[in-house]
């Protein structure tokens, strides 16, 4: 493993050092690019220092980030150590600008999920971009727009509804008897970030439902738009603006597969407070989660419940398999 596997970002290891706390930016800049420690990156070769004296590839460009880059942004360490400055990839593997090879087990936040340089992305990209690069989306589309919408549609609403474990037990009959449900159109909304589809859901949940109320988890991520940033656990992230955001947001705590807890009810005025995690324990029971979600349905006017499949910002959090599910049946 690389030297510098040391530094750690805010999205690794639970323990990071308040150091390597990112600084707050609403532009979600916040995450460097030194991934090998996102979700673990393996250095398979070693470069060559520069000579005694001379700026590295490396050193010039943080130079170049800290002259004319918002500090929020990218973090860099004051002695240069940090982050990693990417030079090229192809498949899984990812060079440094010294030429040092690494493999890339994060896909670039799944941007690459088909591999670095990919010959059949690259050629599909140039030949679209020949022929037409940018037309101007909700107001003149293109052709390729529409059918998207349509593939997108197919391969989740379309395919839940039409093939969902929809079950109807007869009486005296072993098993169950599976019913075909007619398709229903899924719609799309197409955004540029995470936290854009974010605030997206969280209007579509309110006009849909008339509630202002979100359901979300402890350590979750969600993005650093002002919708999204309510549903943000982090205090590093809502702290700064919580005078403006719309505190719509109830947080429970997040259960993770293979362990279990309890949890302690805290008498606040705060009912964002009301139900916390005793952080004595690794965390809570998925029975103990459910019951504070259908306390809040109770208690509150809550039009959805917002949840990452894997909490990645918040240490890798993988959730016990039935969580998912326990959630589509709650709502």
């Amino acid at each position: 493993m690389n030297e510098n596997t040391k530094h750690q970002t805010p999205n690794t290891r639970k323990a990071s050092s308040a150091k390597h706390q990112p600084r707050n930016d609403a532009a979600d800049g916040t995450l460097v690019f030194g991934i090998w420690c996102f979700f673990g990156v393996w250095c398979l070769g070693l470069g060559v220092s520069a000579a005694s004296g001379l700026k590295t590839r490396t050193q010039h460009v943080l130079d170049l980030l800290r002259l004319y880059e918002s500090r929020n942004v990218t973090f860099i360490e004051p002695d240069g150590s940090w982050p990693m400055v990417w030079d090229r990839a192809r498949d899984a593997h990812v060079w440094d600008a010294e030429g040092k090879k690494y493999l890339d087990l994060t896909a670039a936040f799944g941007v690459a999920a088909a591999g670095h340089a990919n010959p059949r992305v690259v050629k599909a990209g140039q030949r679209q971009m020949n022929k037409l690069l940018h037309a101007m989306g909700d107001v003149h589309p293109h052709a390729l727009k529409a059918e998207l919408a349509r593939e997108l549609s197919r391969i989740t609403f379309e395919r839940w509804t039409v093939a969902a474990d929809v079950r109807r037990r007869n009486p005296g009959r072993k098993g169950s008897v599976r019913l075909l449900t007619s398709a229903a159109t899924g719609k799309t909304i197409f955004c540029n970030s995470g936290f854009e589809a974010v605030e997206a859901a969280l209007k579509t949940a309110t006009l849909a439902s008339g509630k202002r109320g979100v359901i979300a988890f402890e350590g979750a991520y969600h993005g650093l738009g002002y919708g999204a940033l309510n549903a943000t656990h982090r205090e590093h992230f809502r702290g700064p603006f919580r005078s403006q955001l719309g505190q719509f947001a109830h947080f429970v705590p997040f259960p993770e597969a293979g362990q279990a807890s309890r949890l302690t009810q805290k008498t606040s005025d705060d009912p964002l407070k009301e139900i916390q995690e005793d952080r004595r324990d690794a965390c809570p029971t998925r029975e103990r989660v459910e019951d504070c979600i259908q306390r809040l349905f109770r208690r509150e006017q809550i039009g959805a419940i917002l949840v990452e499949a894997i909490q990645v910002r918040g240490g890798i959090n993988i959730p016990p398999p039935a969580l998912l599910p326990l959630l589509r049946r709650l709502c």
